[in-house]
């Protein structure tokens, strides 16, 4: 049951950091198109914080500027950051429901 805990933690937590990692992307890409003054830095406040306090703030802010059209390849790789955050959101979800049952099993 511990190589089961270990292995759910595990896969949680490395799949949360490359999500974040597509979050910083997508933002990025977004707050460049819309004319937002700095955008590496809009990403990363989106991109970090526990309970998704910088996201929220950033669509707040967002809202006032409107995205001009992007280019066909930014497109393609903001839909494919948006891919792969949802991936890895699945396996984020995998990994704790795996954690959670060797939890649940190791004290039953």
């Amino acid at each position: 049951m511990l190589l089961f805990l270990i292995a759910g933690t595990s896969l949680a937590v490395l799949a949360g950091i490359y999500m974040v990692s597509q979050i910083y992307q997508m933002v990025k890409l977004d707050a460049f198109y819309r004319g937002l003054k700095h955008p590496k830095l809009w990403a990363f406040f989106a991109s970090t914080g526990q309970r998704g306090d910088g996201l929220i703030v950033y669509l707040l802010r967002r809202k006032n500027h409107p995205r001009n059209s992007m280019s066909d390849e930014d497109f393609l790789t903001f839909q494919t950051c948006k891919h792969r955050a949802i991936v890895a959101l699945l396996f984020q979800l995998t990994g704790a429901i795996l954690a959670i049952t060797a939890l649940a099993l190791s004290y039953s």
